[in-house]
């Protein structure tokens, strides 16, 4: 699969697998052969990025993740063909990685740039529909209820609405960093560094 390693699951659909790696690689692969169907990579745009890599959302026919160049690639997931791409990095040189596996809240993409904040694009055309600026978002979680929950390296998670953008509520942890939530019967489960940390979703 390259030099890169695999840090994110691969995802199912039909007949094939798709799986990102850490130098930013988007690689089809035959669910039964695991023949390389097509290879799409983009370079990184410095030195200076963040350990981690997107991983892919399909939906419909496009499969989409974040690159550590700061873009949104959505691929045509027969071919392997750019359907549509989005620069979320602005002029930034560094740390512009866009590290969270994409999330989708019914026709919208959420996902999160490490120097930029979350954002919810259409999942038609990559049109930016909402921002939320921040640093240090790295990974967000959807529930069934379209509410996107996104932890910061700075101890803060956030709630917001993934249709809108609206921020439903954000909360300082007093210790230790989050990682990928788990969104089960109303409670968010947060692992910690040390520790795994129950909140209701709601507040």
């Amino acid at each position: 699969l390259g030099v890169g390693g695999v840090v994110e699951s691969p995802v199912a659909q039909g007949d094939r697998v798709f799986v990102t790696t850490t130098d930013n690689r988007l690689v089809a692969l035959d669910v039964d052969s695991g023949k390389r169907l097509w290879d799409r990579r983009r370079p990184h745009r410095s030195d200076l990025t963040i350990s981690g890599q997107a991983g892919a959302l399909v939906i419909g026919e496009r499969v989409i993740t974040g690159t550590s160049d700061g873009q949104v690639v959505a691929y045509a997931v027969s071919d392997g063909a750019t359907d549509w791409s989005v620069n979320l990095a602005g002029d930034a040189d560094e740390f512009v990685d866009v590290d969270a596996t994409p999330v989708r809240s019914g026709q919208v993409v959420v996902t999160a740039g490490y120097a930029t904040g979350l954002v919810g694009l259409s999942a038609a055309d990559g049109k930016i529909l909402w921002t939320v600026p921040g640093e240090g978002f790295t990974t967000v979680c959807a529930a069934p209820d379209g509410i996107v929950y996104a932890p910061q390296a700075s101890g803060r998670i956030t709630a917001v609405h993934g249709a809108t953008g609206k921020v439903l509520w954000s909360s300082q942890l007093r210790v230790g960093t989050p990682s990928r939530p788990v969104f089960v019967q109303g409670l968010l489960l947060v692992p910690m560094e040390r520790s795994l940390l129950v909140m209701d979703s709601r507040t």
